[in-house]
């Protein structure tokens, strides 16, 4: 690509000079060599007579140095560092991941106030009249025995969620790999994770599994924060189903079987003699020997039960 390309051109004017800059900062070994550089990495003196040239410039007046050669020079450089770019470098110092943080904090409190509110329902004592309707002992009362044993594992299941994509993109942010466009279906994950969650936690009944130490909110939570591996368990779990059930059985027997030889005529009818003769003598040949071979066999199994 030319430096004068339209592609190029293009670019200069969506990749920023700070980009160009901080990538150069990232691997300036790649730049800085002891020997002089050839005529094919002229695109290093490019980057860094950039970097020298716009050291105490205003960060709009280097913008206007950033040429369509400099982005040139600046693409053969994003080459070799991929993932790593001047933009994922920008991103993953301050990551924009709010709605993230927003759905992070309403998960968790939620599930605290919850244990909360089960906790003063359950280890506080009744009241003394004995008439709890109409005051807020009746509503710590309802949603402690109706509603949250229902809602746990949907909210656990979403805050392992929450936990597992901040840990991905802190680890992503810390090798400077972070980038908006591709870290997408953050609410997807998010709703899968809470969806397995209260899934697992209503299919199986916790109290004849062999889980000793570990609470339904626990169970949704490690459901939500291993989305992958509860998966391939449920999947496993619908393997032997379908085993148990002969559901497998089932399948093979509505698939009609056809021998190659029907198969084969079934091919010929469709073919036209005039435009395909060749191709429909071979077809109308082989026919012929399969019948030979099928009436030969026919004779030599009536000959062997004689």
């Amino acid at each position: 690509m030319s430096n004068n390309s339209p592609s190029a051109i293009e670019l200069s004017t969506t990749v920023t000079a700070r980009e160009v800059l901080e990538l150069c900062k990232y691997r300036p070994d790649l730049l800085l060599t002891a020997d002089p550089p050839q005529q094919s990495e002229q695109w290093k003196l490019d980057l860094i007579d950039f970097c020298v040239a716009t050291a105490d410039l205003k960060p709009n007046e280097r913008q206007s140095l950033c040429t369509a050669k400099i982005v040139t020079a600046y693409t053969k450089l994003c080459s070799i560092t991929l993932p790593v770019t001047g933009a994922s470098i920008i991103h993953s110092k301050s990551p924009d991941i709010t709605s993230l943080y927003l759905l992070n904090i309403i998960f968790l409190l939620v599930c605290l106030s919850s244990l909360v509110i089960a906790n003063i329902y359950t280890y506080s004592p009744l009241p003394a009249d004995g008439n709890n309707s109409g005051n807020g002992w009746q509503i710590l009362s309802d949603y402690s025995v109706h509603y949250y044993p229902v809602l746990s594992g949907l909210l656990w299941g979403g805050l392992g969620s929450c936990v597992y994509l901040l840990k991905k993109v802190n680890d992503i942010s810390q090798s400077r790999e972070f980038d908006p466009d591709v870290f997408t279906g953050i609410f997807s994950r998010i709703m899968l994770g809470a969806t397995l969650g209260w899934v697992v936690v209503n299919i199986f009944d916790m109290d004849t599994l062999d889980m000793d130490g570990v609470s339904v909110p626990a169970v949704a939570f490690l459901t939500g924060l291993s989305v992958k591996v509860v998966y391939g368990f449920l999947e496993k779990v619908v393997g032997e189903l379908e085993l148990k059930l002969n559901l497998h059985s089932l399948k093979s027997n509505n698939v009609p079987k056809q021998s190659f030889k029907d198969q084969l005529a079934q091919f010929q009818l469709k073919l036209d003699p005039s435009a395909d003769l060749e191709l429909f003598k071979a077809c109308s040949e082989l026919r012929k020997q399969l019948e030979k071979q099928q009436q030969q066999a026919d004779h030599s199994s009536q000959n062997s039960t004689e």
